[in-house]
């Protein structure tokens, strides 16, 4: 699965942190920078295929556009911040349509920390402290050419998916909408998602039923349906396929609190 998050891309002055222990998260982009630091254990993070370790004190920045996922395999606790091009636009000029080697750099005080986290820090500052975090990497990575089609390709065709996936979608209807050729785009997307469109989309369905299930009240029946499913009994097929149980026993074994969302 390749996610888009769409409600961290085109923001102004859009800036989000979080605090883990043991961060896991799949595959996904934006149209943000994103900079995570470790601050103990281990954490392992795959830009664009390529994984990264990082242990206490490392920091790695990932630019906009970027397929990108975290896994900690015994325990990590990090530091994650997600923020707009407009906060260091000048950096993000002159990087735009490259990448780094190396994305990695040593995080050497929590002085970011406090401003990133800190609701009553001024923009200067933070922009003192994003641009800071761009320049250490930019002063020791080196620095190839991407390329922009397939940056391009891959968000056009994980943002449709995610606007889309409540209708009888197909990539046929993809491709003629992109403006791509059927057998190629047949192709890129097999690659690059490691699955064809039909199996994408219905785990892409069943994912977002499952976030139904732990977190809302809603019937089974009106899950599947806001999730694009025909009939009930397919919603019910995909689902074990994907989680080896129902919907009704995942609901069941979940101990999230219920609330709407």
């Amino acid at each position: 699965m390749i996610d888009f998050e769409n409600h961290r891309s085109d923001k102004i002055e859009y800036i989000y942190n979080q605090q883990d222990i043991n961060l896991n998260f799949n595959r996904h982009t934006h149209r943000s920078f994103e900079v995570v630091f470790v601050f103990d254990g281990t954490l392992e993070c795959e830009i664009e295929g390529k994984t990264f370790n990082l242990n206490a004190n490392d920091g790695i920045l990932i630019l906009p556009g970027q397929i990108h996922s975290y896994r900690t395999r015994q325990y990590s606790k990090s530091y994650l911040c997600v923020f707009s091009n407009d906060w260091v636009i000048s950096f993000y000029e002159h990087i735009k349509g490259n990448e780094f080697v190396n994305p990695m750099f040593v995080f050497d005080n929590d002085y970011a920390c406090r401003v990133l986290l800190n609701k009553n820090s001024n923009k200067f500052s933070i922009h003192s402290v994003l641009y800071g975090l761009c320049g250490k990497v930019y002063s020791t990575s080196e620095i190839k050419k991407t390329n922009e089609s397939y940056f391009a390709l891959i968000n056009s065709i994980a943002f449709y998916i995610q606007n889309n996936y409540k209708n009888n979608i197909s990539l046929k209807e993809l491709s003629k909408n992109l403006g791509y050729n059927y057998t190629y785009l047949s192709a890129f997307f097999n690659k690059h998602f490691e699955m064809n469109f039909s199996a994408y989309v219905n785990s892409y369905r069943v994912q977002l039923a499952a976030a139904y299930l732990r977190q809302t009240n809603k019937s089974i029946t009106e899950i599947s349906d806001i999730c694009g499913f025909d009939t009930i009994r397919n919603f019910n097929r995909v689902f074990k396929s994907e989680f080896n149980v129902s919907p009704k026993e995942y609901r069941i074994d979940s101990t999230d609190a219920v609330h709407e969302i």
